[in-house]
């Protein structure tokens, strides 16, 4: 597995154990990792270059706002390779995988355009990480 560091809001540090089994991130709290239920997992689906983000769960508290998805995010950008999107809301755009975008996912997303690391198209309603 691979550290990954994570920074919260408030600007703490915190590594965690990324397990990359594309199309789906684990990121544990300790190497080896706790059972799979303890963990943080993303869930991508890929259609060539490009990764859309369909899932993220933070299935124990302790994973909770400690900027984990923004960290995994990046990681698929960089380590895929991939241009990295949000899922859409729009009936158009939904996949046969498709769960539709809550409100906890629009938080991080708008905390990264809030941060120029992202840009929101209202014509898709899909975040674009920059």
């Amino acid at each position: 597995m691979n550290p990954i560091i994570c920074t919260d809001r408030a600007g703490n540090h915190t590594t965690f154990y990324l397990d990359d089994k594309r199309p789906i991130i684990r990121v544990y709290s300790q190497d080896p990792a706790a059972p799979e239920q303890d963990c943080f997992e993303a869930i991508f689906e890929i259609t060539g270059k490009n990764a859309k983000s369909i899932g993220m769960y933070a299935h124990e508290a302790h994973y909770r706002e400690k900027g984990i998805p923004e960290a995994v995010l990046e990681y698929v950008k960089t380590d895929w390779g991939m241009e990295v999107f949000s899922s859409s809301n729009l009936d158009s755009l939904k996949s046969d995988v498709h769960k539709p975008r809550n409100r906890a996912a629009d938080r991080v997303w708008r905390r990264l355009v809030n941060s120029d690391k992202a840009a929101y198209n209202n014509m898709t309603d899909q975040y674009q990480l920059l």
